[in-house]
């Protein structure tokens, strides 16, 4: 009964917009829902995702504060992207643009997502790259070769509960 009632909110339909492969939902990529989010809203944006692999970079900008991406399944859920350090060739910077998912809003929220870069064992190689503040992650996996998760910006703050990094 329980486990039945906590995905209660993903079957009422309690989210802003829904992302779905198969074409049930709003938006078939989780940027383009990103993307139809409004600027720097008064209250929490929500947006649960279908299970799917989600191959794309998906970036959410500073604008688009309080906003939650829920994932149907940790396990079945996915975002994944290729990028490396030497396929962006941007010099001595190109870790910084490798990421699979980069935030850079406040008060985000990821919840039951799998986030990968699956470039394989070929040097720098983002799952995550986080610039935003008071950041939360529960439930989700973040997975990679080498630099996997890159917290910046200083003095921000990032929880993770319940997360494999």
């Amino acid at each position: 009964l329980v486990f039945a009632l906590s995905a209660l909110p993903a079957l009422a339909g309690n989210y802003d917009f829904v992302v779905a492969q198969d074409c049930s939902g709003n938006f078939t990529s989780i940027q383009k829902a990103i993307d139809a989010c409004k600027a720097f809203p008064d209250s929490r944006v929500s947006i649960f995702v279908k299970k799917g692999i989600y191959k794309e970079k998906s970036v959410v900008p500073s604008c688009n504060s309080y906003l939650s991406i829920v994932g149907e399944s940790v396990d079945k859920t996915i975002i994944t992207f290729d990028d490396h350090f030497t396929k962006i060739n941007r010099g001595r910077n190109s870790t910084f643009y490798t990421y699979t998912l980069k935030v850079e809003a406040n008060d985000f929220r990821l919840e039951n997502i799998t986030v990968e870069n699956s470039s394989g064992p070929v040097g720098q190689a983002l799952a995550l790259h986080v610039e935003g503040d008071r950041c939360v992650f529960r439930n989700c996996r973040f997975l990679g070769n080498q630099d996997t998760v890159y917290a910046t910006v200083r003095f921000s703050r990032h929880y993770f509960a319940n997360c494999l990094l």
